[in-house]
């Protein structure tokens, strides 16, 4: 049997020293652990941020978009309104129209009489219509000229 009382074989010196070296590895990997956490914690944060930003640009594009809806049925609404308005307005103005009104304004207003029929003359013409253009040549001077100098710059510059 073994003697483990003596110096020579005293293991307890190593074992310490062992056991110091694992708690320094030990800190070592909770120290890492802990930044590792922190970095982990950071990086949600950051993206929870980003999240609730891409939420909030969502709700509102989607009230910009029931905003503007509820304003082209508004306008509809009013341009419908308004062609109903015109079509009546159209209808009162082709009722005005009427010629024995207008003949009855004629006479009753502006005194007027009605034509008869010794007044009426017809008249033919023999030939067809005819339309001749005729061409204008300006006789140019040096006066003309100078006019139309002039007047080319003061429009250029106007």
């Amino acid at each position: 049997m073994a003697n483990y009382n003596n110096a020579a074989y005293d293991l307890s010196v190593f074992q310490r020293q062992k056991q110091s070296e694992e708690k320094n590895v030990i800190n070592v990997a909770s120290n890492q652990s802990a930044v590792a956490s922190k970095k982990f914690a950071i990086k949600n944060v950051v993206l929870a941020v980003i999240i609730a930003a891409l939420c909030a640009v969502w709700v509102n594009s989607y009230a910009q978009l029931t905003e503007a809806t509820a304003n082209v049925a508004s306008l509809n609404e009013a341009y419908d309104e308004l062609q109903s308005d015109n079509n009546k307005l159209n209808v009162q103005l082709a009722s005005k129209i009427d010629l024995t009104e207008i003949q009855d304004i004629a006479i009753n207003d502006y005194s007027m009489q009605s034509v008869s029929r010794n007044q009426i003359s017809y008249i033919s013409l023999d030939g067809a219509d005819v339309a001749e253009v005729v061409s204008y040549e300006e006789t140019s001077n040096i006066f003309s000229e100078l006019a139309k100098k002039v007047l080319n710059a003061i429009e250029y510059l106007g």
